[in-house]
């Protein structure tokens, strides 16, 4: 018995409104899921944010439907899916997830859009429990709720499914689209790995990052993944991917006493760079984005355009703008180039020789968060706004919007609320940052 893992595809994302990106995610998922089918699987478990949005755009809808009916329908092998954070719609709305689900029809497994009022912890994971090729699948998607909510309710479903997990048989499979402590900042995680039920195998997604563990627990162990997402998606992410971090769909043998995992060999649809430059003049900007682009594999020649993430720190006597200096390498080089942060080096008072400005992250960070009561997730959200201003200043509205959604995640809530409490007296600073003031 085997099936296929992948998770956090996202299709529809964009990349400052180009639609390579949206191309290039559309491309790995219908190539990830063909090689799951060739490599024989048993099923395809898909553990939530399938799309980026919850109003994924048609081309994205159309690509889910193609290419989950042809897995599904044409060579037999069903796909059972969860909803991630990206998955869901706004109240009283379907998510795209069960609009792909309903297109497709047989052989899509997802968990039911609502559940009666007044179900139990147990009841929701009993009607979330299919079995499929002789293999127990439990489909739990993302809770939606405050950070302390969202815990209470995901212990509560971890432990039913512990409690169901005795009456069924071997292999079981836990899907679901959660963080756990240890492998994401403390107000993201919903969970201690030591919740997970007995399953053979926790099929994990939200994390972007290649994450694979056996966990022993009192019942026995599980092995838990967190595939990562399929193309880097944000610049931390291709840094992490140049540096060797592994993506695309694994294989779970599920047949012996204990799991085994192939990593199955995944080429990138296109070249992503990652370069930190501090820039005095253009020539040096360009010459240093060529090496960052060459080291990264890209040969200048043909083939489709790398992407380069830039993060910017410009010198006192730089007479690039931000806006200038991603004009000037897309022109000079003819690549994609996403401005993911910039800082600017102020010269000392008085003269001498230039100093680095302060963080501005940090900045944020203690406006958002004075009393560091919320340190990991008051950090993630000041790095969001501070690629906000970075998206606004160069007119990206796309990406502002796609930060927006982000940083107003229910992830969030604890930062704000603080925020909320401590910025009233100086509730200017954040403002005047933002507006460049």
């Amino acid at each position: 018995m085997m099936i296929g893992h992948i998770a956090d595809v996202h299709l529809g994302a964009r990349l400052r409104g180009f639609e390579e990106l949206e191309l290039d995610v559309e491309e790995a998922f219908e190539s990830a899921v063909k090689s799951m089918v060739e490599e024989g699987v048993d099923a395809i478990v898909v553990s939530g944010d399938l799309f980026d949005k919850p109003k994924p755009s048609n081309r994205a809808l159309r690509a889910a439907v193609r290419v989950l009916r042809w897995a599904a329908r044409d060579r037999g092998v069903p796909v059972l899916l969860v909803l991630g954070d990206h998955d869901y719609p706004q109240r009283g709305d379907h998510s795209p997830v069960h609009l792909v689900a309903d297109a497709v029809g047989d052989g899509v497994y997802v968990t039911p859009e609502r559940f009666p009022r007044g179900f139990t912890a147990s009841e929701v994971v009993k009607a979330s429990t299919v079995s499929v090729k002789g293999i127990h699948f439990t489909l739990l998607p993302f809770v939606r709720s405050s950070p302390e909510r969202r815990a209470s309710i995901v212990a509560g479903l971890l432990e039913a499914c512990s409690r169901l997990s005795k009456s069924l048989g071997r292999p079981r499979v836990l899907v679901a689209h959660l963080g756990l402590r240890g492998y994401t900042f403390e107000e993201d995680a919903s969970a201690d790995p030591s919740q997970l039920p007995p399953y053979e195998y926790a099929a994990l997604g939200h994390i972007h990052k290649r994450i694979i563990e056996r966990i022993p627990l009192p019942g026995g162990a599980t092995t838990l993944a967190y595939p990562s997402s399929l193309v880097p998606l944000k610049a931390d992410e291709a840094r992490e991917h140049l540096r060797g971090s592994r993506r695309g769909p694994i294989l779970v043998d599920l047949s012996g006493d204990e799991v085994v995992i192939h990593e199955l060999e995944f080429e990138q649809p296109r070249i992503q760079a990652y370069l930190e430059a501090r820039v005095a003049d253009s020539s040096r900007l360009v010459e240093e984005a060529l090496r960052a682009l060459q080291s990264a594999g890209w040969n200048g020649r043909g083939g489709k355009r790398p992407v380069l993430h830039l993060a910017l720190e410009l010198e006192p006597s730089s007479k690039l703008s931000p806006r200038e200096a991603v004009a000037l390498l897309e022109r000079r080089l003819g690549v994609i180039v996403r401005l993911s942060k910039v800082k600017r080096i102020a010269k000392r008072l008085g003269g001498g020789s230039p100093r680095p400005g302060g963080d501005e992250v940090e900045v944020i960070r203690t406006l958002l968060d004075p009393h560091s009561r919320y340190p990991d997730a008051s950090r993630a959200l000041a790095s969001i706004i501070a690629e906000l201003k970075v998206a606004a200043a160069h007119g990206d509205l796309h990406e502002v919007e796609r930060l927006l959604e982000e940083a107003f995640s229910e992830k969030f809530d604890p930062v704000w609320r603080e925020a909320t409490l401590t910025l009233g007296p100086r509730r200017g600073g954040l403002s005047r940052w933002l507006g460049g003031g």
